[in-house]
């Protein structure tokens, strides 16, 4: 599915600038668009033995909903909390205090729709460390 680009300046959550801006609103609007890219993904996670899926809010996380279902575990989102405006990699995302309960102990995969600089990425897994569950794996 070609995904609508915009030219001009754009500042990322991780600090660095570009001039394209990938618009992915779209992307998971068409489930039957993305189902074939799903069940690949979740093949290829199935042998870690994951517990739960983790993506950022908004399409990692529908990511994640998706590849949840597919290998029957369990779906967890985190969301933004406070973004150092000014920091290279200054995102912070967390979860709520129920979804850090129900994954704390657990094996988790962490996802995203796309990833840039990793920002949010990088601080979902920070959120997921602090719960005590353990990250073994990461894609998009």
């Amino acid at each position: 599915m070609p995904l609508p680009t915009r030219q001009g300046h754009f500042r990322l959550e991780s600090g660095y600038h570009t001039d394209v801006w990938i618009t992915l609103d779209a992307l998971f609007t068409d489930l039957r668009g993305v189902a074939a890219s799903v069940d690949h993904l979740a093949e290829r996670l199935r042998p870690y033995d994951l517990a739960a899926i983790c993506g950022p809010f908004v399409g990692g996380a529908f990511l994640a909903l998706l590849l949840a279902e597919r290998l029957n575990a369990k779906f967890v989102y985190t969301q933004p909390a406070d973004l150092d405006p000014g920091a290279m990699f200054g995102a912070r995302y967390s979860l709520t205090p129920e979804l850090a309960r129900q994954v704390a102990g657990c094996r988790v995969a962490v996802v995203d729709d796309m990833i840039s600089a990793g920002s949010s990425v990088r601080a979902t897994i920070d959120a997921i460390q602090a719960a005590r569950a353990s990250v073994v794996v990461e894609t998009t």
